[in-house]
């Protein structure tokens, strides 16, 4: 199994996956954090440090993961990530897409499941999870989906 761990940072995802799959392409567009992540995850030798999805072949990826990538882009932001990973997802490939919930982030009042309908109205979408987080100043959620590429 091929994986893309889409907003990966310095791979507290990408290395615990490499363990299970083929190969991770741990994308982030901060070259610090993909520096940092060479290091951190540097005894797993099947992930590929990549800083744009252009590096990606066409419908090549089973499996996506993005996760807290969608609260740090407006819309149209989000529409280019979703462009991309459309664009290197299998058919039949399914992605983890999180997106921040409008009523508990202040700045993010975009993201109504309308519209992130709307967002992801090129793929199934199979699930919907609510994920909430109690900090200490608020309490955040998210709205967790599981889509499949058709």
């Amino acid at each position: 199994m091929i994986v893309l761990d889409y907003g990966s940072g310095i791979g507290r995802i990408t290395k615990p996956m490499a363990k299970l799959v083929r190969v991770v392409y741990a994308l982030d567009t901060d070259e610090e954090m993909l520096r940092v992540g060479k290091i951190y995850c540097s005894e797993a030798t099947n992930i590929k440090w990549i800083q744009c999805a252009d590096e990606i072949l066409f419908s090549s990826i089973d499996f996506i993961y993005c996760i807290l990538v969608f609260q740090h882009n407006t819309l149209s932001g989000s529409q280019r990530i979703l462009e991309d990973i459309f664009r290197v997802l299998k058919v039949h490939g399914k992605a983890v897409l999180q997106f921040p919930v409008p009523e508990t982030h202040r700045y993010y009042y975009d993201y109504t499941e309308e519209n992130v309908t709307k967002l992801l109205s090129c793929f199934k979408i199979i699930s919907v999870r609510t994920v909430v987080k109690d900090n200490v100043d608020n309490t955040l959620a998210y709205r967790n989906y599981l889509v499949e590429k058709v």
